[in-house]
């Protein structure tokens, strides 16, 4: 015989899902912590957290009041009433969410409010027995909320931000050196051409360049010509007592490209 199809429109409506009972006398649960060897080996935190059975079992602690006095002396006055019944039916997003209509801190407000000074000591429970460990609770909401968030994919990123910063960097550097006055170097023996300028790097680095530090040094020349002699020696000489020997070549060139940005600056039209 065919079983009925639970999502056909003709079948009978299932009943809900009864919910879990109250276990106010169970123990209070024991938050567990890392060991004093795990301790010494590094400087993650003590405390652990409750595992899910544990949860369980200290949501159903509570006595669920008509009054709960708990979110009167709460200082954000959560809804503990509230969240901790949504934890005892699993629901720990749902959970999350309540206690972060008041609270923007579930996870660190689990962990450091002084429960024990407010609602835990308001809890009707610890009248006669051990108060709900609502504390604990609330971190476990909001470590659970964050393992979800992590686990989820994230969308890829619609802007491309590095590129962004890079474009602006190059445009405002055009827009620095459009401004300089360029002072003419009338006297061509004086002016700084590509093989000198390559000579003077292979000296800084201590060996031999490579193709792109090479292409490097003609886009600076390029940019900057034209340019002293006697300026680039001063800029590369400070850079090596600065840097030191043997970096790669671009190193050199950004503090040559500095060096003579504010030389110029500084001189004559």
């Amino acid at each position: 015989m065919d079983q009925p199809n639970p999502n056909s429109p003709n079948a009978a409506p299932q009943a809900p899902k009864p919910k879990p009972r109250p276990n106010p006398k169970a123990p209070r649960q024991v938050l567990p912590v890392r060991s004093a060897e795990d301790r010494l080996k590094g400087s993650e935190e003590v405390s652990l957290g409750f595992a899910l059975e544990q949860v369980g079992i200290e949501a159903l602690r509570c006595l669920q009041c008509k009054d709960p006095v708990c979110t009167k002396t709460c200082p954000l006055h959560i809804d503990i009433k509230s969240f901790i019944g949504l934890m005892a039916q699993g629901d720990f997003e749902a959970a999350f969410q309540k206690i972060s209509e008041e609270s923007p801190f579930p996870g660190i407000c689990g962990r450091v409010c002084q429960h024990e000074l407010f609602c835990e000591k308001a809890c009707l429970l610890g009248k006669k027995l051990e108060p709900v460990a609502i504390g604990s609770l609330e971190r476990f909401a909001a470590d659970a909320h964050h393992d979800a968030s992590a686990a989820a994919p994230r969308p890829a990123p619609t802007v491309d931000y590095l590129g962004l910063l890079r474009r602006d960097h190059e445009r405002r550097r055009a827009e620095e050196l459009s401004t300089l006055r360029f002072r003419a170097v009338p006297d061509v023996s004086a002016r700084l051409t590509i093989g000198r300028l390559l000579d003077q790097l292979r000296t800084c680095c201590g060996r031999a360049l490579g193709e792109v530090e090479r292409q490097q040094a003609a886009v600076a020349l390029d940019a900057l010509a034209p340019i002293e002699i006697a300026i680039a020696d001063t800029a590369l000489k400070t850079a090596v007592a600065l840097l030191g020997h043997g970096l790669h070549a671009s190193q050199y060139l950004a503090a040559l490209h500095e060096h003579v940005l504010v030389a110029r600056k500084k001189g004559s039209p």
